[in-house]
């Protein structure tokens, strides 16, 4: 088969701060595209640590020495620099948006954005959203998206669109004991599931199975040395660290506690009961849109200070598992691996 040649820009940025979900998504993409196509990431600064440098990517960069994003004009500007044009763009950065689009689609075939905020102005030609909320859109919620965003814009909402990469299912170790894993996204900090860690060892009696903790720390998470020193001190607790390919710890996970970003889809595709927890303000999800998926809880970062209720909770979860992973065996909605291929050839049109 003969190949277009088409390149393919792509821009976002991660941080301690905001985490690396957008990253994520980009690599995901990437990692399919660059086969057949040039593609290059560009980023704020040379901020690619010794973890992302085994990646075969090309990266650039838009600042240098003390220089930072200021402004999305500039940025348009200089971003537009570094590409030829008539070339194809996505862009996942929530500090961009309209001025940004607006200036750079003038030198590119094609304008792809990434959005998890349906109410904000764009000015692209295809925009992708993926929050469940957004599976059977209704009319109020359509209305919205033409009124923000550019005529004959093409809407790739919902689950179908997930950012899930084909992924092993089948567990890679007999286990003789019940899984739990603990995870704040690429950059949060695990000292926030310590108290109820602690509280499910200490009444590990009322618990009829043999358990083991996993504790994820991302790339990014704060505290990290402190956090495999507390943690490394409780008998039952295992710290997984620095990883992006969770595929083994997730194909072997019971059950997960979660902050409810990118790995909703991921805990969803592997069928793992999760508690959900709204970390911050973006992370809008809801107990009604997550039952469509088999998914039942979804709590709120304060709730955390709860961690006797929340320690009963999950106690009640582990002894009645059967049950439980019964009702996420049928969801409405099902996740597969095919999202980033529907989006591709979207794109690729």
């Amino acid at each position: 088969m003969i190949f277009k040649i088409v390149n393919i820009y792509f821009r976002t940025n991660f941080n301690s701060k905001h985490g690396i979900g957008h990253f994520v998504r980009v690599l995901n993409l990437v990692k399919k595209l660059k086969i057949n196509y040039f593609c290059r990431i560009i980023l704020d600064n040379n901020q690619i640590e010794n973890k992302f440098k085994n990646f075969n990517f090309n990266f650039d960069f838009l600042y240098k020495n003390n220089s930072n994003f200021r402004s999305e004009q500039e940025d348009a500007i200089n971003f537009c620099s570094k590409i030829k044009k008539n070339s194809i763009v996505i862009v996942d950065d929530y500090r961009l948006g309209f001025k940004w689009e607006k200036i750079v689609s003038q030198y590119t075939s094609k304008l792809v954005v990434i959005c998890d905020d349906y109410t904000k102005k764009h000015y692209a030609d295809i925009l992708i959203n993926t929050k469940s909320t957004l599976n059977n859109p209704d009319n109020k919620i359509l209305h919205i998206l033409k009124n923000v965003n550019k005529n004959n814009c093409r809407f790739l909402l919902g689950h179908e669109y997930a950012f899930v990469e084909f992924l092993s299912k089948t567990p890679k170790q007999k286990k003789n004991f019940f899984v739990i894993t603990f995870y704040n996204g690429g950059a949060g900090s695990l000292l926030v599931y310590l108290n109820l860690i602690k509280f499910i060892f200490k009444n590990k009696k009322l618990i009829n199975k043999f358990f083991l903790i996993n504790v994820i720390v991302g790339p990014l998470s704060k505290n990290k040395k402190k956090v495999l020193k507390v943690f490394s001190k409780i008998k039952g607790v295992k710290v997984i660290i620095d990883k992006l390919d969770l595929s083994n710890e997730l194909s072997n996970t019971n059950l997960m506690i979660s902050s409810s970003g990118l790995m909703f889809y991921e805990s969803s595709y592997y069928k793992i009961p999760t508690i959900f927890i709204k970390m911050t303000e973006n992370q809008s999800i809801d107990n009604y849109s997550i039952q469509k998926f088999g998914q039942i809880i979804v709590l709120d970062k304060k709730d955390l200070a709860k961690a006797n209720k929340m320690g009963r909770l999950i106690i009640v979860l582990v002894n009645n598992y059967k049950r439980l992973k019964n009702y996420l065996s049928n969801p409405q909605f099902v996740i597969d691996d095919k999202g980033l291929s529907r989006i591709i050839k979207k794109i690729l049109e």
